[in-house]
């Protein structure tokens, strides 16, 4: 029995018809058009999307709080098994909706819960929601992606970790069968029990792949799990796990990027304008200045600046994927566009600036500087 008093039964089998429900929602509705097409969009076939049974949460409260009544299934049963949350009034409500659905999956392919990304973001409205972190979900224990890739875990004796759902459909369709993801801050002993429940010498012969960013806990017994997604706890206890878990060549990776931004950064105000007098005086004729030299001068820099940022913004992308940090949010929903710019300071407050950004607010700092050192103490102001 669960701790509602429902059936363990009968929330296998309400997960297992809202999957159903989800899935066919998604590809037999014209108003998750839009949703299929992001899909595609990101490169998935259609083959591997259906494969998942990803699916899709209706925008309106009721289609599948009617559908799942009508099955029979009671509100007390949909509230246990996470697809309903009670208000405070009592009154049961659907918890996804307007979400692109993923199922999560045990080894044997039972549904215990599902993982919902967000078409429409905003401060109040996450990017990612996963069944409620109650008994027969458990976020420290979940594994999006066991069911497809447990036998190819079982046969190499590695799982590769992927940051979302969206990219273990990726690497599935690219032929990767032992890709995986998690929807903890952290891959905990309890996940990595799980993926080495069929390698030959347990969870001591199971390798882990990670991707930047992402962080495991020692394979050892721990106290505790971190079960909060998305959040920077346990990330001390994470760090002394086994370093076989790290990515390799991290630290020289992100010196190389940090590197290109502060050269890149300091000839944007340094090495371009004077790049571009240097042009605009080969332009003109004669001493006097000319409209022709100034508009060279102005063009050139034009150019200059804007390859730069293109190259800052493009470095700055890089140290993040690198580093796992949320891109922001211009680049951050491949879905509707109309509220991610609500997301830029959700991510800068919980993971602060990145060394690429505080190195080109630092440069802009110092040549303010220099330029006010330079116009008052020697450039023979009128004002000193």
């Amino acid at each position: 029995m669960h701790g509602s008093g429902v059936a363990e039964d009968r929330i296998e089998e309400v997960l297992a018809d809202a999957a159903e429900f989800f899935k066919a929602y998604l590809w037999e509705t014209e108003s998750c058009e839009v949703a299929r097409a992001a899909l595609a969009e990101q490169g998935l076939d259609e083959q591997v999307i259906r494969s998942f049974d990803v699916g899709y949460a209706p925008v309106g409260p009721d289609a599948l709080m009617s559908h799942l009544h009508g099955l029979g299934y009671s509100d007390e049963e949909l509230v246990a098994a996470g697809l309903a949350t009670r208000s405070v009034r009592g009154k049961a409500h659907a918890l996804f909706r307007s979400r692109v659905m993923f199922p999560v999956r045990d080894g044997e392919g039972r549904v215990l819960g599902f993982a919902g990304l967000g078409t429409h973001l905003g401060p109040s409205w996450p990017q990612w929601v996963t069944s409620p972190d109650d008994g027969y979900y458990r976020r420290s224990g979940a594994v999006f992606g066991l069911d497809r890739a447990a036998g190819e875990i079982a046969a190499s004796g590695t799982a590769s970790l992927r940051r979302d759902c969206i990219e273990v459909l990726k690497a599935h369709q690219d032929g990767h069968a032992n890709v995986v993801t998690v929807h903890s801050s952290t891959v905990t002993r309890e996940q990595m029990l799980a993926l080495a429940s069929g390698v030959a010498g347990g969870l001591d012969a199971l390798e882990v792949d990670l991707p930047p960013g992402m962080r495991a806990e020692p394979k050892g017994e721990s106290d505790s799990l971190d079960a909060a997604p998305n959040a920077a706890q346990g990330e001390s206890r994470a760090r002394s796990g086994s370093a076989a878990l790290r990515p390799r060549h991290l630290n020289l990776k992100k010196v190389v990027l940090v590197t290109a931004t502060a050269l890149i950064a300091i000839n944007a105000w340094t090495g371009a304008p004077l790049l571009a007098v240097w042009i605009g005086s080969q332009a003109q004729s004669g001493q006097v200045l000319s409209m022709w030299g100034v508009l060279t001068v102005l063009a050139v820099l034009g150019v200059f600046e804007f390859i730069f940022g293109w190259a800052l913004t493009w470095l700055s992308a890089r140290y993040d994927r690198l580093t796992g940090r949320p891109r922001l949010a211009g680049l951050t929903s491949p879905w509707h566009r109309a509220k991610r710019g609500d997301r830029v300071q959700d991510i800068r407050s919980r993971y602060g600036i990145s060394a690429p950004e505080a190195i080109v607010a630092l440069s802009v700092i110092v040549c303010v500087l220099a330029l006010e050192v330079w116009f008052f103490f020697f450039a023979g102001s009128s004002l000193v």
